[in-house]
């Protein structure tokens, strides 16, 4: 990351140079910080799929996401194109927060987005709706 500079100069086929070309400014930048658009809110899916707004100068990026109640590492996936990921491991009932980084071409990280939170619920309890009446078995 920062900003360079770089000259070039040629040489004849006796080894005689003309000279320096005048500087070419250049600067290298992480890439700016995605927006994670889902999961919001609380869902019994505990598959989600993690979508976001793709970051200029991005080329892969990494994906981190905590249990909001202890911080402890629920999910952490790096190195994938594309704006989604669907989970393919199953996470339990609980609250998460999901941040998101992008990785320019030449690997430089960016910063971390700003947290999602999101709510895995666990399945309803299902109601008995038979046997009906007497039965004889």
């Amino acid at each position: 990351l920062g900003s360079y500079q770089a000259w070039v100069r040629s040489f004849d086929a006796a080894g005689e140079t003309r000279g320096w070309t005048t500087a070419y400014h250049f600067a290298i930048i992480a890439p700016i910080a995605p927006t994670v658009s889902s999961p919001t809110g609380a869902s019994t899916n505990n598959l989600p799929t993690f979508s976001w707004y793709a970051s200029t100068g991005a080329v892969t990026y990494e994906l981190y996401v905590g249990n909001s109640a202890d911080g402890a590492l629920a999910l952490r996936v790096a190195n994938f194109a594309g704006t989604s990921y669907a989970a393919t491991t199953a996470l339990p009932a609980g609250s998460y927060t999901a941040w998101l980084r992008a990785m320019n071409n030449s690997g430089e990280q960016g910063a971390w987005s700003v947290g999602t939170n999101f709510t895995i619920l666990p399945p309803a309890i299902p109601a008995i709706t038979g046997p009906l009446g007497a039965q004889n078995t």
